[in-house]
């Protein structure tokens, strides 16, 4: 099938590691009908981060001059793919020909840190909280008030957060793997036309190194990150009233906010004492695998979808996992019948000295190869874009 100029597919990125694999999945479904536009602070190839220059990928300047040309090239097109929304992006997203199609590939940061479309203190438990407004500066405040006079005086649009606000109460479709956080996310907005497309940046194979490794251990993975979001804090409390003494509490803040990492390492360790190993170093994939396959139970405080990679590798890999029941992610396990735990409801000493038997690690890997399967996702994916493009 070949696409006219027209219904060509152009796709709107950065130098994100997530691009690579998006790269490939819409290759595979619809070969030489993409053009992925780079947006890059520097033109030269050999300074991208991440990604691989194809034949059609173009880096663009990300600069205002660059991107206004840029929407002069563009404008006889129709269906333009974003991969996350930040504020350069947006501005394009808001700027396209009026009877543009946009697809908005999800990302997270651009909905659940945006003040405009979500509280982001729904995110974070009492404790955690409290730590979050102490490490805020009295500066931040000060620049809060002339951000805006800024934007609109010197680059002539809205601050970022109303840029990516006004893309995403304008887009036609939202690309998330599964309905609850569509319909999480829709219901807090103001879009009643925005459409589902089911679209997950790793299939499951590409997220597992090894598809026939089980978890071999009875060690608790906490969190992903020194992100605020995986409220440590609150989990670690919990932890210090249990017997775990036969476990290490494996702690990964090797990346994320350094202030943040420094006082959950201090708490895990005054709490936890020896049961507590932070990696705040980072390692080398093969050695985090090491200690991935030694964590048979996992713990990801996240209210809101997050980590999502994680926790789908340590669920094949025969973890008992963990989950705020607030979070779309559990919801949609559950749906599933995905062998998942609530973290208010059953995280306790019973629960803790139980790993899945091997009945139920079996049956979680046949569910997810089932729903997150490579071949099933690349279906999928070309049927919805053949139907969009002819339409």
């Amino acid at each position: 099938m070949n696409f006219t100029r027209k219904n060509k597919l152009i796709h709107i990125a950065k130098d994100e590691k997530f691009i690579n694999s998006a790269y490939w999945q819409f290759e595979k479904i619809l070969p030489n009908q993409n053009v992925f536009y780079i947006l890059v602070d520097n033109l030269d190839s050999s300074k991208l981060k991440y990604l691989g220059l194809k034949e059609n990928m173009v880096l663009i300047k990300n600069d205002f001059v660059s991107i206004r040309d840029f929407l002069k090239d563009i404008d006889l097109f129709t269906h333009f793919i974003f991969h996350g929304l930040d504020y350069k992006s947006s501005y394009i997203f808001n700027r396209l020909p009026k009877n543009s199609l946009r697809y908005w590939m999800l990302f997270g940061i651009e909905f659940y840190q945006n003040k405009h479309l979500f509280d982001a203190n729904k995110l974070l438990g009492d404790k955690t909280n409290l730590l979050f407004k102490e490490s805020l500066s009295k500066s931040r405040f000060l620049k809060a008030l002339i951000r805006k006079s800024y934007y609109r005086i010197i680059n002539k649009t809205n601050t970022p957060e109303l840029e990516i606000k006004e893309s995403v109460e304008n887009a036609d479709f939202l690309g998330i793997f599964y309905m609850e956080e569509f319909n999480f996310i829709k219901s807090r907005i103001k879009n009643k036309k925005l459409k589902y497309l089911k679209f997950s940046y790793y299939p499951l194979e590409k997220m597992v190194n090894d598809p026939k490794v089980f978890v071999s251990g009875n060690n608790i993975l906490l969190g992903n990150s020194a992100s605020y979001t995986n409220n440590h804090l609150e989990i670690i409390d919990l932890l210090s009233n249990l017997n775990i003494n036969d476990k290490k509490v494996i702690c990964p803040l090797s990346y994320g906010d350094k202030y943040y990492a420094k006082i959950v390492n201090a708490e895990g360790n005054n709490k936890l004492k020896d049961s507590f190993e932070a990696l705040v170093n980072f390692l080398p994939l093969h050695k985090y695998n090491v200690y991935l396959e030694q964590c048979g139970f996992v713990i990801m405080n996240h209210y809101r979808q997050q980590a999502v990679g994680n926790v789908m590798v340590m669920l094949w890999m025969g973890a008992k996992v963990f989950l705020d029941d607030r979070n779309t992610l559990y919801n949609y396990l559950k749906r599933l019948n995905v062998y998942v735990f609530d973290i208010n409801n059953d995280l306790n000493q019973r629960e803790l000295n139980l790993p899945l038997t091997k009945e139920q690690r079996l049956h979680n890997r046949k569910i997810l190869l089932l729903e997150l399967g490579e071949n099933i996702l690349l279906e999928e994916l070309k049927t919805f874009f053949i139907k969009s493009v002819n339409k």
